[in-house]
């Protein structure tokens, strides 16, 4: 639990050297960009908690980097626009985005 502590980005080297790591909680900190976890490519991560952040954007390549992903939390940051991608990320399961400036919702994303 990694919560809290004013990162500005995502511990991405932890997750590449922890491949059995199965829940990442990064509530609370200043994290703005996602792009270090390009690194973290085919993890065990099932749970990622980025509440609380300034993060703006999803990369579109995150599905296939963390693809057994199965709960993404993004509550209260700046997300205004979801890349398409999410929509085919077959083992996302739940995905919170309450708290972002997002002006609506692409149908192909909701039709999962």
């Amino acid at each position: 639990d990694l919560a809290g502590n004013s990162l500005s980005e995502p511990a991405a080297a932890l997750v590449a050297a922890a491949p059995k790591l199965m829940e990442l909680r990064l509530s609370g900190n200043q994290i703005v960009a996602l792009d270090t976890l390009a690194s973290a490519a085919g993890t065990a991560l099932s749970t990622l908690d980025l509440e609380g952040n300034r993060i703006s954007s999803l990369p579109p390549w995150l599905p296939a980097a963390l693809p057994q992903l199965r709960t993404l939390l993004l509550a209260n940051n700046d997300v205004s626009v979801l890349p398409p991608e999410l929509g085919f990320w077959r083992s996302l399961q739940t995905a919170s985005l309450v708290g972002n400036p997002l002006r609506g919702v692409r149908q192909q994303l909701v039709a999962k």
